[in-house]
């Protein structure tokens, strides 16, 4: 996984593979250096997926009712996975743009 500036996150799969959903989880903060937690909670609310399979070009999950990129609901608690299907496409790499 990648943090990239303006995108939330990249995922690399290694290879081409099927791709048909995505699951978010948040986390509770914590110190790393300590391993205390903390109240610290982290969500993303609302989302955006974008595929590739090369790294240059990249396509949207697309919305097939209004043909713009798709805004994907996310998580409504930090401690709870939440699985969001599209229809199959090919990537190797994925990248979540948090709204």
């Amino acid at each position: 996984m990648t943090k990239l500036t303006g995108i939330g996150l990249q995922v690399d799969l290694g290879v081409p593979k099927t791709v048909n959903g995505v699951i978010t989880q948040g986390a509770r903060g914590g110190d790393p250096a300590t391993g205390a937690t903390t109240d610290n909670r982290a969500f993303v609310r609302k989302y955006k997926v974008a595929h590739s399979l090369d790294g240059k070009d990249w396509s949207f999950i697309m919305d097939i009712k209004t043909s713009l990129p798709k805004v994907f609901e996310g998580n409504t608690h930090y401690d709870t996975p939440e699985l969001r299907r599209f229809q199959d496409t090919v990537a190797q790499l994925v990248r979540f743009y948090p709204e």
